[in-house]
């Protein structure tokens, strides 16, 4: 019978795990820390950016690594979310009349969760048609079940109608100043994802240097993404995670796929192609940071709800 390589040494004041044989082959051994946003500390901002306290602190041996397990939070992401994707940036201009100056308008879309390309369509010209400045209404109407079709049946000579995407804006194409917190366009939502929309008369789209196929005031958008958030990152301090976030953090510890969950499902994931990187542990653990982010560094507002998972730790091949 094998002696075990590791064994759990419990005291009073923490929990240290260490080695029995140091000539004994590799067994595994690992110990699961079941984390879970209830039990934050009181000093915590909410259940997506959290302290955990350990009752008891955990001592490890140096070369202990981690990984994150048995995710689990509540999709709880309305449609729109403040300050992340609730603008949308237009544009009327003519620039055959003498010293015109294109009208640029920004608006913010009601903050709630739209459950269909349809439901989008008819909020889109309910404030395009308050907001025109000419009083030319702008169409929009679901093309299929994942697109829109902006139409601006009075433009004349040579107006045009353009809807910025996220590309455009960022170039400085749109002449709009940055805002200071960026500017949190609601590209990915109406579907103009890598190009902008222009909605040209017949007469502006023949007077182009290069023709263009659109010659009526009609076009149609790109793929219409109704989910906030596709992919959600887990972040810590309690080691050193072997990653590189989207915006450049190091403090990511795992990523999740929100995949086709609506508001109200769960969103679950386990070890299988959840791990962004194994976490170097320290020697000893007993206070960890948790906070849940989007692909920009946000911490998620998770309306209350909690989220658990599993920190499994693995001393198998010190």
């Amino acid at each position: 019978m094998r002696c075990c390589l590791r064994s759990y040494e419990r005291t009073n004041a923490r929990v240290k795990v260490k080695r029995c044989r140091p000539d004994a082959g590799p067994i595994v051994k690992r110990m699961r820390v079941y984390i879970n946003s209830k039990n934050r500390t009181l000093d915590s901002n909410g259940p997506s950016d959290f302290n955990f306290a350990l009752n008891r602190p955990i001592e490890l041996p140096e070369g202990s690594r981690g990984y994150i397990d048995s995710f689990v939070c509540s999709n709880v992401w309305e449609t729109v979310q403040p300050n992340y994707n609730n603008r949308f940036y237009c544009t009327w201009a003519n620039p055959a009349l003498p010293n015109s100056t294109p009208i640029n308008l920004q608006f913010a879309l009601n903050i709630e969760n739209i459950a269909s390309t349809d439901y989008l369509a008819t909020m889109l010209t309910s404030r395009l048609s308050t907001l025109s400045p000419t009083g030319q209404g702008v169409l929009c109407a679901a093309e299929g079940t994942s697109r829109i079709r902006f139409s601006c049946p009075t433009l004349v000579g040579e107006e045009t109608f353009t809807v910025w995407a996220r590309t455009s804006l960022l170039k400085g194409e749109a002449g709009l100043g940055k805002p200071s917190g960026g500017y949190t366009d609601a590209c990915e939502i109406v579907g103009a994802m890598t190009r902008h929309l222009v909605c040209r008369s017949a007469t502006a789209a023949a007077n182009l240097s290069r023709p263009t196929l659109t010659i009526t005031p009609d076009v149609v958008s790109q793929y219409i993404n109704l989910q906030p958030f596709q992919t959600i990152y887990l972040h810590s301090h309690i080691g050193t995670p072997e990653s590189y976030g989207p915006s450049g953090e190091t403090t990511v510890i795992a990523s999740i796929v929100v995949g086709n969950t609506v508001p109200g499902d769960l969103v679950t994931h386990h070890h299988n192609g959840l791990v962004a990187s194994p976490i170097d542990l320290p020697p000893l653990i007993g206070i960890m940071h948790f906070s849940l982010r989007t692909w920009n560094g946000r911490i998620l507002d998770m309306q209350g709800h909690d989220t658990s998972f599993t920190l499994v730790i693995d001393t198998a091949n010190i």
